[in-house]
């Protein structure tokens, strides 16, 4: 099951994480049906950017992961049945900001930032939502994005 600590796990993981192949990142992140899939992902060879759909763990409907070059981008997540709600999420993950939907069909989506000093990633985790997203909207998937680390700033 696919609950907030879990969710706040994996994006400390990938913050400290200093692999990028993803039957790496995906192992580290204990998915363990979908670990199965990962070596195609590297078999196919460093594409420019490429998506494919893995076998989901439980509590979701849906998994994807993205890669940039052959170096692991992101894990897309649809949730089977929405259990996590958004003050939940604030809980957890910190103060979220919500993003600007780019057309009135895109779902409502709320931005969570996990910052580790001199970690070699940060991790943004974007949060889903089919309605407008109070506190007790339901979060219906998430994205968990890799991005460049943040140094440790003197003083």
């Amino acid at each position: 099951m696919i609950d907030v600590l879990r969710l706040r796990e994996w994006c400390d993981r990938l913050c400290r994480l200093a692999a990028t192949d993803v039957a790496r990142v995906v192992a580290a992140l204990d998915l363990t049906d979908a670990a199965d899939t990962a070596p195609a992902l590297e078999a196919a060879g460093p594409a420019p950017q490429e998506t494919t759909e893995l076998a989901p763990p439980t509590g979701a409907t849906r998994c994807i992961v993205g890669t940039s070059g052959g170096r692991f981008r992101y894990l897309s997540l649809t949730f089977a049945t929405p259990t996590i709600r958004r003050h939940t999420l604030e809980d957890a993950m910190g103060p979220g900001v919500l993003l600007r939907r780019t057309r009135p069909t895109r779902t409502h989506q709320v931005a969570y930032r996990t910052v580790i000093p001199d970690a070699p990633f940060s991790c943004d985790l974007l949060a889903r939502f089919d309605r407008p997203p109070t506190d007790d909207a339901l979060v219906t998937g998430v994205t968990l994005r890799r991005d460049r680390g943040v140094a440790r700033q003197p003083g």
